[in-house]
């Protein structure tokens, strides 16, 4: 399996936990009191990885989240008027 299918399959087994972790942290009362939860949640991380690796992992998910807010476009139908 090349990188990147392994980079897509860990985001589609990402996604539950993600949107119930948003959901509780929907309910903090202010931004940093969700900030702190989630950096709570993650912790762990800094122990099992490099900073670097985690870097790289931030690199890649602020890449990757532009992409995801267009999917929304690049699946609906094409324009009508002009062939595409």
């Amino acid at each position: 399996m090349t990188p990147l299918l392994q980079l897509v399959d860990a985001l589609m087994e990402s996604t539950d936990p993600v949107f119930s972790i948003v959901d509780d942290i929907d309910l903090a009362p202010s931004p940093d009191d969700a900030r702190a939860m989630l950096s709570a949640i993650l912790a762990p991380l800094e122990q099992l990885y490099d900073p670097r690796d985690l870097l790289v992992a931030t690199a890649v998910l602020e890449a990757v989240a532009p992409m995801l807010t267009h999917t929304g476009m690049l699946l609906g139908p094409p324009p009508t008027g002009r062939p595409v």
